[in-house]
């Protein structure tokens, strides 16, 4: 099993073994995106003052709840690490 044993709290598995689904993103380039959260206001945003992706942590953190949620961290051209959570099948309006 890819996400750990059941009853535990959490387990970890390396991108490596989930890098088939990402390839299949058909991204160019990664360091097109953006880390998401940056658009704060109405103003028009200054895209050249935006953290671009450069990379993800090898690890992935697995919550065992109902859902899986996945833990990531993405390296950002600012030389900082930021975590995000990633739930799937969440109604998140």
């Amino acid at each position: 099993n890819l996400f750990g044993k059941q009853g535990e709290l959490f387990s970890t598995v390396l991108l490596t073994d989930v890098k088939s689904i990402l390839t299949n993103l058909g991204t160019p380039s990664i360091r097109e995106i953006e880390i998401p959260g940056q658009y704060t206001s109405r103003k028009k945003p200054l895209l050249e003052h935006h953290i671009k992706i450069v990379g993800f942590d090898e690890k992935i953190l697995v919550l065992q709840s109902l859902r899986l949620p996945k833990r990531i961290t993405i390296r950002e051209h600012d030389e900082n690490d930021y975590r995000f959570l990633v739930k799937v099948g969440e109604d998140i309006r």
